[in-house]
């Protein structure tokens, strides 16, 4: 299914309204477990005291999430400084993936 590329998509919820951004397409390292780098900025503007719920999630160009990331604006930023962290994209299975956000 990733022969043709993946997307990784976000997800952001605030009450009844989701937003999304999609980074362009691009292409799995070869060798399993590989690292490959992504740039895929995205910025995403709340009213103060909102929590949005945040979702990542790595998809075959077809559409089919094969992983995802749930959690919320909160836990991904708690603060106004960007501070990088690892998240992992999930399955059904367990980790299928580890993002550097």
């Amino acid at each position: 299914q990733t022969e043709n590329g993946l997307v990784c998509h976000w997800y952001a919820t605030v009450g009844s309204v989701t937003d999304h951004v999609a980074s362009e397409t691009f292409m799995p390292p070869p060798e399993p477990g590989a690292v490959h780098k992504l740039n895929f900025p995205a910025f995403l503007v709340v009213d103060a005291g909102a929590d949005a719920d945040i979702n990542l999630t790595v998809a075959d160009v077809e559409g089919n999430h094969l992983g995802v990331y749930f959690g919320t604006l909160g836990e991904l930023a708690a603060s106004e400084q960007f501070r990088m962290q690892e998240v992992q994209l999930k399955d059904v299975n367990g980790m299928v993936a580890r993002c550097s956000v």
